[in-house]
């Protein structure tokens, strides 16, 4: 139990306190990016669904920024980026961006937060974060520390293009033959293999209450549906 706990013991992946969102959505005109069946507005409209999720966070500006180099490094063209950063900087009112697309890069979310001047977050940042507010068993919090390993990961690879953080030299820690980084990354793949094994473990409980629950004849009933669409409403 104890072991599980400190598992669970994790820094925040989004700022406590009322955040004035500006919610930017790239829109790809062209290529294979390109949504066939989903509207530019009905994609931000589920994007601010996602953050009118969280409690004291709103929307106060929706842009629609068309992009032809999605896959680029910052996203947008040059001339575009000094649009949104003279937008962004001139709202007093923006406390975040909320940037719809999938993940960010870790230098490119630095670098935009940088020219704004704001933090911004991508929708696998925000969507973690709603599941982990609202996880309330074990295994569920334990699921939503699973899936945030991967951007932890991604945190520490980007801190090893710094000259400080390669490893040599001095830059090992205490004659160990590891640098801060190896290490970092040892505790995060052992971490993961305890909340694999931590899973298991509930998963065989939950199975063998499963097996009582039919022996006696209870009716099973699972309820699946995407974030946010009234899943535990309809339960109530």
């Amino acid at each position: 139990e104890e072991e599980e706990e400190e598992l669970l013991r994790r820094d925040p992946l989004l700022p406590a306190g009322t955040q004035r969102v500006c919610l930017i959505h790239p829109e790809v005109k062209r290529g294979p990016r390109k949504q066939q069946r989903t509207g530019a507005e009905w994609q931000v409209a589920e994007a601010e669904a996602l953050v009118h999720t969280l409690d004291g966070w709103s929307v106060v500006e929706r842009m629609v920024v068309p992009t032809k180099t999605p896959d680029g490094k910052l996203i947008f063209g040059k001339g575009t980026l000094e649009h949104l950063t003279e937008k962004v900087r001139g709202s007093p009112e923006v406390t975040a961006v909320f940037l719809n697309v999938e993940r960010l890069a870790t230098p490119t979310k630095k670098e935009l937060e940088g020219s704004w001047g704001v933090p911004v977050f991508d929708r696998f940042t925000v969507v973690l974060h709603i599941f982990r507010c609202n996880a309330r068993t074990k295994e569920a919090r334990l699921q939503v520390a699973l899936a945030e390993l991967p951007l932890l990961r991604s945190r520490l690879k980007s801190s090893t293009a710094r000259p400080d953080a390669q490893g040599r030299g001095s830059r090992y820690i205490m004659g160990s033959g590891e640098s801060f980084v190896q290490v970092q990354q040892r505790l995060l793949k052992e971490k993961e293999m305890k909340i694999r094994k931590a899973l298991e473990r509930l998963r065989q409980k939950r199975q063998l209450l499963g097996r009582q629950r039919r022996r006696q004849e209870f009716p099973v009933i699972a309820v699946v549906g995407y974030t946010n669409c009234g899943k535990t409403t309809l339960i109530k």
